[in-house]
């Protein structure tokens, strides 16, 4: 009975693994011109469309203006190692 559960359950696993579809034999035909000019038109245009878009701002902080740039002197102490 053990046998045959292990059996099912590797059945079923492999089943679904193998209904993924990976096959690796089909080989893609080569691009023709059109295909090639094509690809070429896309990717210019991505580019030109990248290019387009505004730099970001340097920082959107709400709180920069609250903050000091520098901590306090409590805020900063420093612990000396100690010797056992």
């Amino acid at each position: 009975m053990k046998a045959f559960q292990v059996a099912m359950t590797l059945i079923l696993l492999t089943g679904s693994a193998s209904a993924q579809g990976i096959n690796l034999l089909v080989e893609k035909p080569p691009l023709t011109e059109e295909d090639r000019a094509r690809q070429k038109a896309i990717d210019e245009a991505y580019k030109a469309k990248i290019d387009k878009i505004p730099d970001q701002k340097a920082s959107s902080d709400p709180w920069a203006t609250v903050r000091s740039p520098v901590a306090p002197k409590s805020a900063q102490t420093t612990r000396k190692p100690s010797s056992k």
